[in-house]
């Protein structure tokens, strides 16, 4: 089996290409456990035993070994990286994530990390990207990696960054189905802003938060040092 070596590339605007210049179809799976913030910086322990090697390492493992697959995606809790969104969590970088990430490249994966926040307390408010997710890519960009060679994730070619899970700030409910598109604000995903609604119900249209661009998120991540990596 062909295994990926990074740094990535995109040749000729379709294709993407590993630094040999073999053509990269990303194949594998999600490993869901750190998107649940869940995780105590005070007691790192059994979040530890119970997500990252009691659930997620044998996934990875699984990942590599019986689908015959090439990239292990982590998603990962704004909140746990990021509680008060302005502060980076150390411990969940270096007892969690660092953990899963070491896994997958030692299973020869490419590892993608997304930042996920479905599932954290203030999942309303973050439908599509927030200073938060600024944030949340600073402290893993920033983070050195504990093991040989101690690279920054930023610098690190193995690693793929997945801007935001599923942003949806920019569906609006009609008729009682919050997955209805709102025609006026498909171009917050882009662009950012406060989008207008046209319904009178606030439970799934949040008129009042200003959210950051996807595209000002890519930018200022490439900004603050994660130029080896790729970028979904």
């Amino acid at each position: 089996m062909v295994h990926p070596a990074g740094p990535f590339r995109i040749k000729n605007k379709t294709t993407v290409v590993d630094k040999k210049g073999r053509v990269f179809v990303s194949y594998g799976t999600t490993v869901p456990g750190l998107s649940g913030p869940s995780f105590d910086p005070l007691h790192p322990g059994p979040y530890v035993r119970t997500v990252v090697t009691g659930k997620d390492i044998a996934k990875i493992k699984a990942t590599a070994r019986y689908w015959c697959s090439n990239t292990a995606r982590l998603q990962v809790s704004q909140y746990n990286v990021t509680r008060d969104g302005s502060t980076c969590d150390t411990a969940f970088l270096t007892d969690a994530l660092d953990a899963e990430v070491r896994a997958a490249e030692n299973a020869r994966l490419v590892v993608v990390i997304n930042d996920n926040t479905k599932s954290d307390p203030a999942a309303a408010s973050e439908r599509d990207p927030t200073p938060a997710t600024f944030t949340f890519w600073k402290c893993v960009i920033g983070h050195r990696e504990h093991w040989s060679g101690g690279r920054f994730y930023g610098s690190d070619p193995q690693v793929i960054f997945d801007i935001f899970n599923e942003p949806w700030a920019d569906y609006c409910a009609r008729n009682g189905n919050p997955s209805s598109p709102n025609p006026y604000n498909m171009q917050l995903w882009r662009n950012g802003g406060t989008g207008p609604c046209t319904t009178a119900s606030a439970r799934w249209c949040m008129r009042s938060i200003t959210r950051t661009s996807t595209t000002a998120t890519c930018r200022s991540k490439r900004r603050r040092g994660g130029r080896s990596s790729g970028t979904w």
